[in-house]
């Protein structure tokens, strides 16, 4: 885990390598996986656990990125007010059994449609999301996740991490 952003408007980048060896990274019908998440720092005013504002997982032909918002001051869902999910179609052989160097910058807005997200692979922007809310009405702004969180799978999953940056 990483620091907090100062706080829930905050512009943060999150830069790391990743080695999938195919060997370790392999699914089986609609598995998947996340790899990298953006988690909200709740406050202590008995809000529940909520699923991470940003996530990334890694799928069989695909990258899914996942973000939700809540404006609200007490969050009193596990889902926030608001979930988008989508797939980036990708190669996958051209991301395993080699370094990926990711860029992640993040824009985080809860009240209003002027956040953003970006992700760079290798140096190919493959996400530009624009004009999205983003994160939660909490007091300590996002702070990342790095490795598998994962549930039960048919498959051994190994991933390699290098080079973790964070900076606001």
């Amino acid at each position: 885990h990483g620091k907090n952003a100062s706080s829930n408007k905050a512009t943060t980048w999150y830069g790391f390598s990743v080695y999938f060896p195919s060997q370790h990274t392999k699914f089986s019908g609609r598995d998947k996986s996340l790899f990298f998440q953006l988690h909200g720092g709740k406050d202590r005013n008995g809000e529940p656990n909520r699923v991470p504002p940003l996530a990334l997982l890694l799928k069989e032909d695909a990258f899914q990125v996942d973000y939700s918002w809540d404006a609200n001051e007490r969050s009193i869902s596990t889902r926030g007010q608001g979930q988008e999910s989508f797939d980036v179609p990708v190669v996958m052989s051209d991301y395993k059994d080699r370094w990926v160097d990711v860029v992640i910058q993040v824009r985080s807005d809860p009240f209003e449609e002027k956040g953003f997200v970006k992700m760079w692979f290798n140096g190919k922007q493959l996400v530009n999301l624009s004009n999205i809310q983003i994160g939660y009405n909490d007091k300590n702004g996002l702070y990342p996740s790095y490795g598998w969180y994962t549930a039960k799978r048919a498959h051994v999953l190994i991933m390699y991490l290098d080079e973790i940056r964070h900076v606001e």
